[in-house]
């Protein structure tokens, strides 16, 4: 439920899917030179090192998302908090990123606070539209089931 890396250089309105699709990170996991080439075994699986990542996403070879039925969702929560970001922003163009990054800090800070958050109070937001690396679906599903039972045995 906490950002660790924003970006707020994309102007309008841009569903978040495609903000990543745009950007450096997503060009290098694309290209396979943002993370190290490792696995581990987990429940008879070989997994690589990936990046996690919000629901809304499809799964790649270095981007593991949760289940869709999963609950709250970081995003959803920051829009909920900071009712700013539901709508047009009439600030000035030059104060927009600051004010976006400004909300992702506290929405950061309350979330290591512990503020209550009603679960009710999240935004819905668009299915994404990265597009799943062929081949590679039905090894994510597994991976993603085999950490999962993993897991919840230790």
């Amino acid at each position: 439920m906490r950002f660790w890396d924003i970006n707020v250089g994309r102007p309008g309105k841009i569903h978040d899917v495609r903000v990543f699709s745009l950007s450096s990170l997503y060009e290098r996991g694309s290209a396979g030179t943002l993370l190290p080439h490792w696995t581990e075994m987990f429940e008879g699986v070989d997994v690589p090192v990936f990046l996690l990542g919000d629901s809304a996403y499809l799964l790649l070879t270095w981007l593991m998302k949760a289940y869709p039925e999963g609950g709250a969702r970081a995003f959803g929560c920051l829009k909920g908090r900071w009712c700013c970001l539901l709508k047009e922003n009439e600030t000035h163009i030059i104060f927009v990123s600051r004010i976006v990054s400004a909300c992702c800090v506290l929405h950061h800070f309350c979330e290591i606070q512990k503020e209550e958050f009603l679960e009710g109070e999240t935004v819905a937001e668009e299915e994404g539209s990265v597009h799943d690396e062929q081949g590679h679906a039905q090894q994510q599903h597994d991976i993603r089931n085999a950490l999962c039972s993993y897991f919840t045995t230790i």
